[in-house]
């Protein structure tokens, strides 16, 4: 039953998100509504908000027409009672900025980290955690890795992503805007793997003996044992 009487271009709203939902376009259809509050890259949302012109440029190129008569507060909350009540899109506030330990805000920063050729892992320092802490000005607890997303695209595809497939793939786990500086994250990680990729193509290394590494320096334990055998 509806509890919010709508008017009749909110209701062509209401229906045109639900067909979308139908057409298993569910994630898809997220990332779009919430860039009509963040900017974006390739329609994923970013921490980083869009000018009114940005706004405008958007909602009449990604959706119906129908769509700029009726406020964005008010699409979400067409969306979240009529269409997806029990996963309800949530909009993050602007200064609630993502903390990734391993980002460059600086695009001419160049923040690489030296991957270990055993374990395909960033080498790992007693006290990493309190040097991430003291850059980024949070405890380690706030903080995540775009390198750890990045294997754990590898270990589920069996390839590297390209920049496109690593930001559908993080929006698509918490469905949250992603840092603002993501394109310069995905610069530094790449730039960190070139040599893996070098060592994986010249020894002709599987996918599962890759895995098999990756998987094994999960533990700590085992991730400085490895390093430690490292030739």
């Amino acid at each position: 039953m509806e509890i919010i009487p709508l008017t009749l271009q909110e209701k062509k709203v209401k229906n045109y998100l639900r067909k979308q939902v139908s057409y298993n376009n569910d994630n898809n259809i997220r990332s779009k509504l919430m860039c009509l509050f963040y900017s974006n890259i390739n329609n994923i949302p970013i921490l980083k908000e869009l000018s009114e012109e940005e706004y405008n440029n958007y909602i009449t190129h990604e959706f119906p027409y129908y769509f700029k008569d009726v406020d964005k507060n008010k699409i979400i909350e067409i969306f979240n009672v009529f269409v997806s009540p029990r996963k309800p899109i949530s909009i993050v506030p602007f200064n609630k900025n993502k903390n990734n330990y391993d980002i460059s805000i600086d695009e001419d920063n160049n923040n690489c980290l030296k991957i270990s050729l055993d374990t395909f892992r960033p080498y790992y320092y007693h006290d990493w955690k309190q040097k991430t802490e003291e850059i980024n000005k949070t405890s380690y607890e706030n903080q995540t890795s775009f390198y750890n997303e990045y294997l754990k695209f590898y270990v589920k595809n069996k390839k590297f992503p390209d920049f496109n497939e690593f930001i559908v793939f993080i929006f698509n786990k918490d469905e949250q805007p992603l840092h603002k500086d993501i394109k310069n994250a995905f610069i530094n990680v790449e730039k960190s793997y070139e040599n893996v990729k070098e060592f994986i193509q010249k020894n002709n290394l599987t996918f599962n003996e890759i895995r098999k590494c990756i998987l094994l320096s999960t533990n700590l334990s085992n991730r400085k044992l490895m390093q430690l055998l490292e030739k």
